[in-house]
């Protein structure tokens, strides 16, 4: 009988499957704790609803070794094994190389291994001992993958084994398995993961307690940079296999992680990364399903964002701050931070996306653009591009979509519209939010306060004092008209015709570049060409009149000049094939408007 869910979700963990979670004050430490103990080994079992009749295993009520049992084929089997010069002989061929520098492990041997384990017990395993241990302290190729196969198979084979013979082979397995992380090689490493995946795949972690406190013993232990990365491996393997049932140790380790998110080592960030999707994999909330009890993202975003406040100043500060090449050094704790937080995203968004981003996540999105644009570590504007890479293209739900605009505000626009973060780092973040916004189109055409918000914000770039910020937002501009994410163009084009109004103060040049009313006028007229630009095949109803108006800005100031100049010139280009059909949408004195700008004079008139 299970615990009542009462009427909440059937789905997740819930009251009913608590007794299935790996906690420490439940595990089984005697033989008749172990044979009390109910383990379910498939881990989609009493996750979803329960079964209307539930099989588990039991412990076997007999000595494997008690050779009356066997039939006459199994005492030959066990006889053969028994003679020295047959297993050494079996040993010879078995750990022959099969592949050099490509040697894997086999899995029709390891059922084979892992069969006569289960059939003759412990006692065949030791005659295999000896070899084993010498195995796995050496370094050839073919011998670790010999040793991995039969630890392996030792140990999927002891599932229905007696109490005490499970305690004989972990004591015998455990110091061969760390043996091995401490020998292990680049070219043997994937072998030792096989057979540390192969133990514990559909297993109750409840089984596995000894080697589970070995592998967190281990952690970041500070042998070498390589086996630290490899015990770290050993973590994530178990992560992965034992998922919803390993939530109270899945806490302790993020705690330990949180700690070393600015561990000086690329290999070991990156796997720190790894493990913490893993950590954090559980919250995702499905349809009908219960709030996880594993690591929320929420509450490991609220612990870590505090350890990226000093580069508050220096990103989205209200002075021209340069992130110079000390504040980027391997010695800057937070940048190492932010270095383990995008191997985390990266890996999480790339290898198997979870479900809705979490809202708690954007706010660190603002530091990840304004460092995009470095040019000092390469590493760190890499693992920016690629983070920003996947989420734009990460379809959200409406409750994150507000702290995704806003994490790009925050790079954009600062508090007291001064400065803050670089040109550089507000394209980045403009070209963030124009894939961000194609790919919740529909999300946002639902929404038109965040319409509104997008827009405004575009707006406000448009009056930037760089000239390449003014440009990116009237690319964006042009490009989210295109969609139709803006209900009203008529209304958009108003607004931009009001701007490119502006009057400009007397006695400007037109080669100035440095007065606020051109930085407008600019950022009017470039968002108008790209809305021109981005009709190339066709000729909307409000097309004509736009045009006619860009015209007027042909003269006067020279880089609003030439924008104009260069759209119209891409106008012609593209409308040409089918400027027949299209000039009927033109009235006569718009024709002879657009005829006196896009046709060179003849030199013979």
């Amino acid at each position: 009988t299970f615990a009542d869910d009462g009427e909440g979700p059937q789905v997740g963990e819930r009251p009913s499957n608590f007794w299935l979670q790996y906690r420490k004050e439940n595990l089984p430490k005697s033989e008749e704790q172990y044979k009390d103990c109910v383990f379910v080994d498939k881990p989609h079992v009493g996750y979803n609803k329960w079964p209307k009749k539930l099989t588990v295993c039991i412990e076997l009520d007999y000595e494997l070794e008690n050779t009356n049992r066997y039939s006459p084929i199994d005492k030959l089997i066990v006889d053969c094994f028994k003679d020295p010069e047959f297993i050494s002989r079996f040993i010879e061929l078995y750990s022959l190389e099969d592949n050099k520098g490509a040697e894997k492990t086999d899995i029709i041997r390891r059922h084979f291994y892992r069969d006569l384990f289960r059939n003759y017990g412990w006692s065949l395993f030791e005659l295999f001992r000896p070899k084993v241990e010498e195995f796995v302290a050496g370094k050839i190729e073919s011998q670790h993958r010999f040793a991995a196969e039969l630890v392996s198979s030792v140990t999927r084979g002891s599932k229905h084994w007696p109490f005490k013979d499970i305690q004989l082979m972990w004591n015998t397995i455990l110091p061969l398995i760390m043996t091995a992380m401490q020998t292990v090689s680049s070219e043997t490493l994937n072998m030792w993961v096989v057979c540390i995946s192969s133990i514990v795949e559909d297993r109750d972690p409840r089984r596995f307690s000894l080697l589970i406190d070995t592998a967190k013993s281990e952690f970041l232990a500070g042998r070498t940079i390589f086996h630290d990365t490899v015990n770290l491996h050993l973590l994530e393997i178990l992560i992965a296999q034992f998922e919803w049932k390993f939530a109270e140790e899945l806490h302790e380790l993020l705690e330990k992680i949180t700690a070393n998110l600015n561990n000086s080592y690329k290999t070991v960030r990156d796997k720190l990364g790894c493990i913490i999707d893993r950590c954090t994999g559980q919250d995702t909330l499905m349809y009908g399903s219960r709030p996880t009890i594993s690591p929320r993202t929420e509450d490991f975003m609220a612990a870590v964002m505090p350890m990226l406040t000093s580069l508050d100043e220096g990103l989205f500060g209200t002075e021209w701050v340069v992130v110079n090449k000390l504040s980027l050094s391997d010695d800057n704790d937070a940048i190492k931070v932010v270095k383990t937080l995008t191997s985390w995203l990266m890996y999480s968004r790339l290898m198997h996306t979870r479900g809705d981003l979490v809202p708690a996540i954007f706010p660190f999105i603002s530091y990840v653009i304004a460092l995009e644009p470095n040019e000092v570590d390469q590493d760190l504007k890499h693992l920016c591009t690629k983070t920003l890479s996947s989420l734009s293209r990460e379809s959200l739900s409406e409750v994150s979509l507000g702290p995704a605009i806003d994490g790009v505000k925050k790079v954009v626009v600062s508090e007291e519209r001064t400065v803050g973060c670089t040109w550089k780092a507000k394209c980045t973040a403009l070209v963030y939010l124009q894939v961000m916004s194609f790919t919740n189109l529909y999300m946002l055409r639902s929404n038109q306060e965040m319409v509104s918000d997008i827009k405004s914000l575009l707006v406000t770039c448009l009056e930037s004092s760089q000239v390449e910020v003014r440009q990116t937002a009237a690319m964006t501009i042009g490009g989210l008209m295109k969609t139709s994410l803006f209900n009203d163009i008529n209304e958009v084009l108003n607004e931009l015709k009001e701007m490119a109004r502006t009057p400009l103060p007397k006695g400007t040049k037109k080669s100035q570049t440095d007065i606020r009313e051109i930085w407008i006028r600019h950022g009017a007229i470039s968002a108008m060409c790209a809305l021109v630009e981005s009709f190339p095949y066709s000729i909307p109803e409000w097309l004509p009149e736009t045009l006619v108006f860009l015209a007027k800005y042909t003269r006067g100031n020279v880089m609003i000049a030439n924008g104009v100049k260069k759209s119209m010139s891409n106008f012609k280009r593209t409308h040409l094939d089918s400027w027949e059909e299209h000039k009927g949408k033109f009235t006569e004195e718009q024709l002879i408007v657009l005829q006196d700008l896009l046709v060179s004079p003849n030199y013979y008139a």
